[in-house]
């Protein structure tokens, strides 16, 4: 073998070298965005699960608040019909203390 073949086998071997480091420079970066897409889709399903979660506790909430609407709505009811029963036993009392009863 002659220098220039060793010449043209080491400018060969110093591109392969080259290429390898680029190769392993791209890798590297492959690996750092695939931990970061990783990283996302584990995030992506707890916010998924957070969001069931929430979604539950919201229908819960609904149900008190409705609830807490018919009872106080029914306080109302009673209220007013007292306060009718009140004024009819009032005009009663009334009618029958001119009559003289």
């Amino acid at each position: 073998m002659s220098t220039e073949d060793f010449g043209g086998m080491e400018t060969a071997i110093a591109r392969v070298d080259a290429r390898c480091r680029s190769n392993s420079h791209r890798i590297e970066e492959l690996e750092s965005t695939r931990t970061a897409v990783t990283d996302l889709t584990i995030s992506v399903r707890e916010m998924t699960t957070e969001q069931c979660n929430m979604k539950a506790d919201l229908g819960e909430v609904k149900t008190d608040v409705k609830l807490l609407t018919q009872k106080a709505g029914r306080r109302w009811d009673g209220l007013v019909d007292k306060a009718a029963w009140l004024l009819a036993g009032a005009l009663l009392s009334y009618v029958l203390a001119q009559v003289g009863l």
